[in-house]
């Protein structure tokens, strides 16, 4: 690659070659990245025909062929006439925008919804393949947080993603994690605005996509602002700041939209030094909620991560209890399963329900003779807490068996008492 990116440099000494209006500054003419390679020249024979004798002459020397069949041509502001003979000179297939460059549509234009349609493919794609899996929510969110947001980082670093296909993104991750599909729905439980917010503002700590994205672009403000040497800087210069601060110049109309929204988010740009921390950008730019330092417990203990998850929910009261069921339509009589006598909510549940009133009881009674004994005090404060959400996951596991036969139950009724 080395040897033809050579060869395509040396081509512009031929005297009839003439660069592309937006390259002719910086004396570009390809960009070559593994077996990925852009030509740019000015739409006409003379510029074509000395690239085409470059491809040969590193034919000859090489014996590697340039296959025509997977090249394409793009024109821009070209005459049919003239684009017609290069056609005809150079036996090349004329392609279309947009084409995909390292894993990016590339257009001539502002990218449209239907031109995100590769990224979200890619996620329900990954989504289906883990649908028969039988992960827990806990692994979900391991999932989402690790694997599916970090596809998205390379996409976010160089566009800044419609509110529309955020909403479509966010609604992928959202069915995904209450197991919702095509054809049959899952009750959502929780706004996905919780699962956004940090650990300790009493969310689950997964980036919201807005923010990050804007974070991931801000990287490029900051190279500008420190002059972080690279190509893409040079150019940037030459053709859209021209001697100009970057914190002066203004969009314009016939600026590239990626451009524009680089510079959408530049009023953003509150972190500025030697080095840049994304994750501090992503930060900076969230609003940030009210702190609940109780949560803290769940989330720095040694516990299984779904007995956190467990009590997450609970802390928020979106179990799935008769209460909670009847505000979303089910037509259920609230009454315990277990004890047939209160209604079930998550206060019966966890503390008034008899059974668990007398576990608490015999609890505090073994602590107070931990404590006695010198044993529970010499605990790490994390062991503590894990005991303590271990239980409380195991009586929501209770409450699930009982939510399992009592919809057993109801299908039955169905089955064999039609109305």
């Amino acid at each position: 690659m080395v040897v033809l990116s050579r060869s395509l440099r040396d081509c512009v000494n031929v005297p009839h070659f003439s660069f592309h209006p937006q390259c002719s500054r910086l004396k570009l003419n390809h960009l070559i990245f593994a077996d990925d390679l852009l030509i740019f020249m000015r739409g006409d024979l003379p510029s074509v025909a000395a690239v085409m004798n470059a491809l040969s002459l590193f034919a000859g020397f090489s014996g590697l062929q340039a296959n025509l069949d997977r090249m394409s041509i793009y024109f821009g502001g070209v005459s049919t006439t003239v684009r017609q003979q290069i056609l005809e000179f150079a036996h090349l297939a004329e392609g279309a925008f947009p084409f995909k460059y390292l894993g990016v549509p590339l257009t001539s234009g502002r990218l449209k919804l239907c031109h995100y349609g590769p990224l979200i493919d890619m996620m329900v794609k990954k989504v289906l393949h883990w649908t028969n899996c039988f992960l827990s929510h806990a692994g979900k969110l391991q999932l989402i947080d690790s694997v599916l947001s970090s596809q998205l980082v390379y996409w976010c670093s160089v566009f800044l993603l419609p509110k529309g296909v955020i909403h479509q993104l966010e609604s992928v991750f959202r069915d995904f994690y209450w197991g919702s599909g095509e054809d049959h729905g899952k009750i959502h439980w929780l706004k996905w605005d919780f699962f956004t917010r940090p650990k300790m503002e009493g969310g689950v700590g997964i980036k919201e996509i807005l923010s990050w994205n804007k974070a991931l672009l801000l990287k490029w403000v900051w190279k500008l602002t420190v002059g972080a040497p690279s190509l893409w800087l040079n150019w940037v210069e030459a053709y859209l700041l021209k001697r100009q601060s970057l914190w002066s110049v203004r969009s314009k109309s016939f600026d590239p939209w990626v451009w524009q929204e680089i510079l959408k988010v530049r009023d953003d740009f509150g972190l500025c030094g030697e080095k840049f921390c994304t994750l501090a950008a992503y930060h900076f730019l969230r609003d940030g909620g009210i702190q609940v330092q109780r949560l803290a417990c769940i989330w720095e203990t040694f516990a299984l991560p779904k007995h956190r998850v467990v009590c997450w929910t609970a802390y928020h009261g979106r179990l799935a209890t008769i209460d909670n069921l009847q505000k979303r339509g089910f037509c259920f009589v609230n009454r315990c399963f277990l004890c047939k006598q209160d209604a079930e909510s998550h206060g019966h549940l966890f503390f008034r329900y008899t059974y668990v009133c007398q576990l608490w009881r015999d609890l505090m009674r073994e602590i107070e003779w931990l404590y006695s004994h010198c044993l529970w005090r010499g605990l790490p404060g994390r062991i503590q807490t894990m005991l303590l959400v271990a239980i409380v996951y195991h009586k929501h596991d209770v409450s699930f068996v009982c939510n399992e036969i009592r919809f057993e139950l109801a299908c039955r009724c169905q089955r064999f008492c039609p109305s």
